[in-house]
């Protein structure tokens, strides 16, 4: 076989897939890699960039090598913890938010006027989205395709990952979702903005504007958000009409409940469950509880843009929050939580009415001794481990409720997941002298550690690799290709990633696509236990309950793990990667491609050597510590990288691996193993 042969090597760097998978699994491996060094400094250089690496796995959606550098830089100059708790408070600081989408520039962070700006600089009228002369007629779907370009465009290239971060895990918590026909298929709603820009604006008002916000303002953000409002069901609620049988629809009241705020059963501090006189559970609410909060969320209907007339038949309007009419609204009392909220009976007015609400809102998030450990176990699992600890949970939870008045909660809060003793002690050091090296070991074993979204490892292939345009199309108005290079959002003008949940067949391929939960119960269940031997395994007494969850794992099923290896196998392979299609006149269609950068690999005096030469087994040991940095956190494992370094110096045996074509060839099979490898997969 000849490596430059593209068929060949792309079935063999599939083989070499399963191959080294089979050959992981089986292994008893101690999860300890060895970098070389050849000085105390460069030991210490080492040690800093695997701690910056595995910090920004958890806050990035991806590290790139300038941002893994700068960190550890910082890291070696004001120590470990100090350089992390700064690069977080830089991340509070930056974007601030706008409430006019025509200030793009100063409201980076937010998705609903990214893809207005996406559309009109493809020639589509801002006031009512009429296409100009000339223009690439979309049509309805490819239009609501610009959500989903949005949304890539920002988490690859915006500069307040930790804010995206948030805001990700925050919409996999208070789940909405395009759902049959709801918000897809319908060009302009009353405000004459797009149906389908309700849920990129439902994701900037309740996610990204909360993100380091306060939950108590999330809840009011969600609760009078109209596509919320659509999703359970709550808009247009009405009182209880004994003449027509007519009863107000419990949907929301139960789903703020259990999903939104303190699930079914009653928690201790550390989350652990509490138990009645009879050993049981306790449940945190009954049906009357569901009852009395069903009439608290009545009266809510669109806002129909007349403040002085609401009316419960005004249009659909996705993109304002939801007005309360009065006549639909139960202003009787109201008994919740066996007698622990009591809701008076008020006068029947607009205020009165928004105040049951309120005091609905007021008990869950500063009351109800639930909410913390609830909402903070589903956070820690979102950025670090799906088992914490007690004790690391108890701590967390004792930050939330400290902070319950504070408008900046949550920044406290993500400081006391990322930076808790056992976030930051997940991986351990220890010097080697023969040969003179840095061994990193993973310092929890399996209930430590959590499964990476695929989502959140497609993404960060993308990142990682500095992608730059295909310039050959432009933008209608601009005259500027579609995709930024590389840098910084916003440095070359109007150019952008149009990445689409179709692309590549992402939406059917990984079972997680932004928009597109199947359910309000989110893509994966945070207490989903898998069959297998994590079942059968004895956690020890520091976590909370007797077995062990790993919620990533219920969309890993064996379609969609296969689907995932060949995604990352076709999309490192591929120089010119097909992200979909898009008209760039009327009735002309283009492919777009996306092109990932390994150059600095195989070019012609890069990291390989130069052309004519073959890699020396320095070289490659180099060229793995690098993929090991990128993409494991530096924590790849021994026989990993030594099997990985045996099957490349078995091709540079077989085949003639000097010239550029060849090296190419090697580094991305080598690239598309490791993106697929437990090691990347799972991160301490």
């Amino acid at each position: 076989m000849m490596i430059g042969d593209e068929s060949m090597i792309t079935r063999n760097s599939c083989k070499w897939v399963f191959v080294f998978l089979g050959w992981l699994l089986l292994t008893n491996c101690c999860w300890a890699g060895d970098f070389k060094v050849n000085s105390f400094s460069e030991t210490k250089l080492i040690r800093n960039k695997v701690l910056a690496s595995h910090f920004l796995m958890r806050t990035t959606f991806g590290p790139t090598m300038p941002e893994i550098d700068a960190l550890a830089e910082r890291i070696g100059a004001i120590g470990h913890r100090p350089a992390l708790e700064e690069w977080i408070d830089s991340q509070f600081g930056d974007y601030p938010l706008s409430a006019n989408w025509q200030e793009y520039q100063a409201d980076r962070g937010r998705l609903w006027p990214l893809a207005k700006k996406m559309l009109q600089d493809m020639g589509y009228e801002q006031a009512n989205f009429g296409r100009s002369d000339g223009a690439p007629d979309f049509g309805v779907f490819g239009r609501n395709q610009f959500k989903e370009y949005a949304w890539w465009h920002r988490k690859i290239t915006a500069k307040d990952q930790l804010r995206q971060r948030m805001a990700w895990a925050l919409s996999q918590i208070f789940v909405t979702g395009e759902g049959p026909d709801r918000f897809s298929d319908r060009p302009l709603d009353s405000s004459a903005n797009p149906r389908w820009l309700g849920l990129p604006k439902y994701y900037d008002d309740v996610c990204i504007a909360n993100a380091f916000g306060n939950y108590r303002s999330l809840l009011d953000s969600m609760t009078y958000h109209p596509v919320m409002g659509v999703w359970l069901t709550s808009v247009r609620n009405q009182k209880a009409d004994p003449n027509t049988g007519t009863k107000p629809d419990e949907n929301y009241a139960r789903e703020i409940m259990q999903l939104f705020s303190i699930g079914v059963v009653e928690l201790n501090p550390d989350g652990t469950t509490k138990l009645g006189p009879d050993g049981q559970p306790i449940e945190t609410y009954d049906n009357e509880t569901i009852s009395a909060l069903a009439r608290v969320f009545t009266g809510l209907v669109y806002d129909n843009n007349n403040p002085a007339n609401d009316s419960r038949n005004a249009g659909t309007n996705l993109h304002a929050p939801m007005e309360m009419y009065e006549q639909d609204h139960d202003f009787d009392q109201k008994v919740a939580f066996g007698g622990a909220l009591v809701i008076s009976a008020k006068q029947s007015t607009d205020i009165d009415a928004r105040l049951d609400i309120s005091e609905v809102h007021d008990f869950l998030a500063y009351k109800h001794e639930n909410t913390a450990p609830f909402l903070c176990r589903r956070l820690i699992q979102r950025f670090v481990m799906s088992n914490p600890p007690r004790d690391y949970l108890r701590r967390v939870s004792y930050v939330f409720n400290e902070n319950r008045g504070n408008p900046f909660q949550f920044r406290e809060v993500i400081k006391a997941i990322l930076l808790d003793k056992i976030a930051l002690s997940g991986i351990r050091f220890q010097k080697i002298r023969n040969p003179r090296g840095l061994r990193v070991t993973r310092a929890y074993d399996t209930e430590g550690t959590r499964l990476r979204e695929p989502l959140l490892r497609f993404v960060a292939m993308i990142r990682t690799f500095s992608p730059y345009p295909d310039s050959s199309f432009v933008t209608h108005n601009s005259g500027a290709s579609f995709f930024t290079p590389g840098g910084p959002e916003g440095e070359a003008g109007n150019q952008y990633f149009f990445i689409d949940n179709d692309s590549l067949d992402i939406d059917d391929d990984i079972g997680q696509t932004p928009f597109e939960s199947p359910s309000v119960f989110n893509f994966y269940s945070p207490d989903y236990e898998p069959t297998g031997v994590l079942s059968t395994y004895t956690p020890s007494s520091a976590i909370a309950t007797n077995r062990l969850k790993a919620p990533e794992f219920q969309i890993l099923t064996p379609v969609t793990s296969n689907e995932l290896m060949n995604e990352f196998r076709k999309s490192v392979i591929d120089d010119d990667l097909d992200v979909g299609e898009i008209q760039v006149v009327s009735g002309q269609t283009a492919t777009l491609d996306l092109q990932l950068n390994y150059e600095e690999y195989f070019e012609d005096g890069g990291m390989l050597g130069p052309d004519g030469t073959e890699p020396t087994t320095a070289q490659l040991e180099d060229f793995l510590e690098s993929l090991d940095l990128r993409l494991c956190a530096g924590t790849m494992n021994t026989a990993t990288r030594t099997h990985l370094l045996n099957v490349c110096q078995s091709e540079i045996d077989q085949y003639n691996v000097q010239t550029v074509s060849n090296k190419r060839d090697l580094v991305r099979a080598i690239i598309s193993v490791v993106l697929q490898s437990p090691d990347s997969a799972v991160i301490p």
